[in-house]
């Protein structure tokens, strides 16, 4: 298996308690109500106080999942797996992703059912209350990215590790951790996940570290999304050493192929660089590429996005795009603050080696690149930003080439 991993928020867009105990599901499952088509539809029913699919999850959980549903005039336009995968058995999954009207990705969720169901006992209200503060400020610090000009100060500050901090700080205390309610410390572990985002060589990784070893050490089971977290952290902090040895000791995690590092350029190195990947050793070996005087445009892809794939193709489909491309010397990169999509760039680079996709070292080394979705594009000048597009639709070439023109 190679290294791709569902989006960071685990969640599905549809266009594009005690420690330890556990309870299996109920061998008999209350017939599901038709699927709901529209929010209105959805507080009908609860409202109703009829008994529904989501009935199956813990008080916590229904709440999880239905703050987290997003709606358009379409009906369903996204939810959280998360709560899903943790708290569901297999039928009560189908169960409820059919109330969804969302049958079509029980095939995926359902192989994410390792273990028994996570049943903890209810968090604090001081707990979940401080959660859904973090995840309300990243969400306005997400949005207020994406609309800030490319000028504008701040832009990738680490506005919601410092919110974290602010609110999570001192219950992370090794000394106290210990004394935590084991209702606190999935959620706890997830206020740091979200800090560590947009943060990936931050304090948050070594926060999820702590956290997860004392899940484990309560016997918590961790196979249920945690152990993904936790990978998917340290691989989007480069930190390979360590995430080799976590999937070691853990039989879920057993299919997950992570590259062997070779940095040829060493520590002292200063300036940007990235990694090419060797698909034949699985290997990633760093190389330099620094910033160009003059003019560079920087695309940022990633697997698993229609959008993002929708661009390359385009992109390869297209010769004097490309003339006109490297006439703005492109530079093709996976998103700096996240794991390294190694079956894109495998795919990719052996059928267009002359416009090879590279991973970037770090975060810190490219960032003037604030990705705030996939696919973007930035128009540098003397390794500075100066203009950005993100996305794709219908008019993305037109609009990729008036970026080109301005390049010109």
């Amino acid at each position: 298996m190679s290294l791709n991993f569902p989006a960071r928020h685990l969640l599905f867009c549809l266009c594009c308690q005690l420690a330890g105990c556990t309870s299996a599901e109920p061998v008999v499952t209350p017939p599901a109500p038709l699927a709901v088509y529209t929010q209105e539809a959805l507080r009908a029913t609860i409202a109703s106080g009829k008994p529904t699919p989501l009935d199956a999850l813990t008080p916590y959980g229904k709440r999880e999942v239905i703050r987290q549903l997003r709606w358009n005039e379409n009906g369903l336009a996204g939810f959280s797996s998360t709560p899903l995968i943790r708290e569901l058995g297999h039928g009560q999954l189908a169960a409820l992703l059919s109330f969804l009207g969302a049958s079509e990705y029980l095939p995926m969720l359902e192989k994410k059912l390792v273990g028994p169901p996570l049943r903890l006992s209810a968090l604090s209200s001081q707990t979940e209350q401080d959660l859904q503060r973090l995840r309300q400020f990243a969400d306005l610090e997400a949005t207020r990215r994406a609309a800030a000009s490319v000028t504008a100060t701040g832009i990738g500050a680490p506005a919601v590790l410092g919110r974290y901090q602010q609110l999570f700080g001192n219950r992370l205390n090794p000394a106290t951790l210990s004394a935590e309610p084991s209702g606190n410390l999935v959620a706890l572990f997830d206020a740091a996940s979200l800090a560590a985002q947009d943060n990936p060589a931050s304090s948050a990784v070594d926060d999820m570290l702590q956290l997860h070893h004392e899940l484990t050490a309560r016997a918590i089971n961790t196979r249920r999304t945690l152990d993904d977290a936790m990978l998917y952290a340290l691989l989007a902090a480069r930190r390979f050493a360590n995430a080799q040895a976590f999937a070691a000791v853990r039989p879920d995690l057993a299919d997950v192929t992570i590259p062997q590092v070779v940095d040829s350029l060493g520590p002292a190195f200063a300036g940007r660089s990235a990694f090419a990947y060797d698909a034949k050793h699985n290997t990633l070996t760093r190389v330099a590429m620094p910033s160009r005087s003059g003019t560079e445009l920087v695309m940022v892809v990633g697997a698993g996005c229609h959008h993002s794939a929708n661009a390359l193709q385009a992109l390869q489909a297209d010769p004097e795009l490309q003339r006109r491309l490297q006439q703005v010397h492109l530079v093709l990169v996976t998103a700096p603050n996240a794991p390294i999509d190694t079956h894109l760039i495998s795919e990719w680079n052996g059928v267009n080696p002359s416009m090879a996709i590279h991973a970037p070292y770090s975060a810190a080394q490219w960032e003037s690149i604030d990705v705030t979705g996939i696919p973007s594009f930035y128009l540098l000048r003397n390794g500075k930003v100066v203009d950005r597009r993100t996305g794709w639709s219908d008019t993305g070439k037109a609009d990729l080439l008036k970026l080109i023109d301005a390049a010109e």
